[in-house]
């Protein structure tokens, strides 16, 4: 996906076709956020494929840098904060608490990634067959922990076991990348975060089979009982 412009023109259609699936799923407000995550993925993918286009030199530099600011950008100055604020929507009041920390460590980390990628120039050019992002900044190494922290603990301690797969499978992808190609880790990151749209799917899959049994089985319970029971059930 991160290989060539068409690769990424490709991947964002794909992961478009998943965003469209799991949009048909959301059936609350609090859902929304979460649910926009593979559009936003997708979208993502998509601008990336301009910066291909700049590095083959079939697009203006002007157009490249933006493109290149754009992807950088969201990736660093807003998913931080953009994903535990979707998973504390999605849990119920009563366990919104335990990740009200997440959501301020994310929070911090993308004014400071933001500000730090206005401040300064942000470069990039091919390495092997990926797009390499660099940035300066002060703290970057503690920033980058902070941002591990805040996108993959909030899913961690989520009280839904599907959340917490799509934790796990985060901070796995985020792990090989770093192993793999350190030097191009927010290009390769970004489209293994691409691909967890799917797990983002089969949050809402899960949850919506789970409770639709329950939904056509009790057909009879009053309204203060079905109050009862949206309260205590899983919101997704």
């Amino acid at each position: 996906m991160c290989f060539s412009a068409s690769a990424d023109f490709v991947a964002a259609g794909s992961v478009a076709t998943l965003a469209a699936a799991t949009l048909l799923r959301v059936r609350r407000r609090g859902e929304l956020l979460f649910g926009l995550l593979p559009a936003l993925f997708a979208v993502h993918q998509f601008v990336e494929g301009f910066v291909w286009l700049r590095v083959d030199g079939q697009l203006g530099e002007a157009a490249g840098d933006a493109a290149a600011y754009a992807y950088v950008l969201y990736a660093e100055g807003v998913l931080p904060a953009l994903v535990p604020i979707s998973i504390l929507l999605i849990e119920p009041p009563s366990r919104r608490w335990r990740l009200v920390p997440f959501v301020v460590l994310g929070c911090l980390t993308a004014v400071y990634l933001f500000w730090a990628d206005c401040a300064h120039a942000v470069t990039f050019h091919q390495d092997h067959h990926c797009i390499a992002y660099q940035t300066d900044g002060r703290f970057l190494g503690v920033a980058a922990v902070a941002y591990v922290a805040a996108t993959c603990g909030a899913a961690l301690i989520s009280g839904y076991p599907w959340m917490m797969i799509f934790g796990v499978a985060n901070l796995a992808g985020m792990a090989v990348t770093l192993i793999v190609r350190a030097s191009a880790f927010v290009s390769l990151w970004c489209v293994y975060a691409a691909v967890t749209s799917l797990f983002v799917l089969l949050v809402f899959v899960r949850q919506r089979r789970i409770r639709s049994p329950a939904g056509r089985g009790d057909q009879h319970e009053t309204p203060s009982s079905a109050r009862a029971r949206r309260t205590r059930s899983c919101p997704v």
